[in-house]
């Protein structure tokens, strides 16, 4: 099976998502807030791209989407969870959560976002040639 664009797009959303969820690792082990929600829906969204590596099958329409659905739902809540931090590394003050952990939530963010790029990117590109 020869290579397409798709492919590589899915591989480059789940490559990201998964560097998304270490990140979301690394955040909850320094006192962010956890949510399995983040967690639940990384892994399901990184499956879903994960069978779109399989080339053109009669499923890959649906799996495309509901992959960058559920990675869209795992930003939602990680930046959710966060808004305290940012909030309070905005105002200079201790007041909601941690200032010094916006940081990655913007990085979460980021991650997350060219993630959910790279999924809707596989949506409407071929698998396989």
């Amino acid at each position: 099976m020869k290579k397409s664009l798709g492919f590589y797009f899915a591989l480059v959303s789940a490559a990201l998502a998964a560097v998304g969820l270490i990140v979301f690792f690394v955040y909850t082990g320094q006192g962010g807030e956890s949510n399995t929600v983040v967690i639940a829906a990384t892994i399901a969204g990184i499956v879903c791209e994960g069978l779109l590596l399989t080339g053109e099958k009669a499923y890959t329409d649906y799996v495309g989407v509901i992959g960058a659905v559920l990675l869209a739902v795992a930003m939602t809540y990680s930046v959710i969870g966060g808004l305290g931090n940012i909030a309070d590394q905005y105002q200079g003050i201790v007041m909601f959560g941690k200032a010094e952990l916006a940081g990655l939530n913007f990085a979460m963010l980021g991650i997350y976002l060219a993630s959910i790029i790279a999924a809707i990117g596989a949506c409407f590109s071929k698998k396989s040639n």
